[in-house]
């Protein structure tokens, strides 16, 4: 179910929007492209307020984002991947360990792909869409992955958890992603060798 923010009158005349308490912790992290890209967005939200513009956003989009990173993922097709995010998105693991950038988001995945992950399948469970702006839009991605392997290539339980993402609805593109394991038995940084993440879903 999409829900909408609006803002207030004054918040419309300066440019404001009012963006929920998830967007706001995970915003020191952008990279100055994509905080423009909010900042634009935010702006041109609030002028949809003021009667300048049709107030849209492309909701089916973000779904179809959601799960072309699901696909992909699946596939194991790190090129597919990686273009689901934008060029200077980021994305936080189950470990904690963050990449910045594209490139950096491959070579994270990259290690799981072809390890712990390559026989595994994930799983959308639940996804709750909620707009920050007239292109963004905060998602609530209740993921389950099956198949998953230990390091030591032992099969691992069943896991659940969730991956926040902050999507732009005109491009179709992941600016920042991150990820919680809620799983009773989980990875740990410990099982990570050489900064490569052993499981990132």
């Amino acid at each position: 179910m999409l829900r909408s923010l609006k803002p207030s009158g004054h918040d419309a005349k300066y440019g404001l929007s009012l963006i929920s308490e998830k967007s706001r912790l995970f915003s020191r992290s952008l990279t100055w492209n994509a905080i423009c890209r909010v900042v634009e967005c935010t702006i041109y939200n609030a002028e949809t307020q003021t009667g300048k513009v049709a107030s849209t956003m492309n909701e089916t989009e973000i779904r179809a984002t959601v799960h072309r990173f699901m696909d992909a993922w699946n596939a194991k097709d790190l090129g597919t991947f990686t273009a689901c995010f934008v060029e200077e998105g980021d994305f936080v693991n189950v470990l904690g360990q963050k990449a910045d950038g594209a490139e950096a988001i491959a070579k994270m995945h990259q290690h799981a792909f072809e390890t712990v992950q390559r026989k595994s399948t994930l799983q959308l469970k639940r996804l709750e869409i909620r707009r920050l702006s007239n292109c963004l839009a905060g998602v609530d991605f209740w993921w389950k992955v099956v198949g998953s392997l230990s390091p030591e290539g032992e099969q691992m339980p069943e896991r659940v958890g969730l991956i926040y993402f902050v999507i732009d609805g005109d491009q179709g593109k992941i600016i920042t992603g991150r990820n919680a394991d809620y799983s009773e038995k989980r990875y740990h940084t410990s099982d990570a060798s050489d900064g490569n993440s052993v499981s990132s879903a």
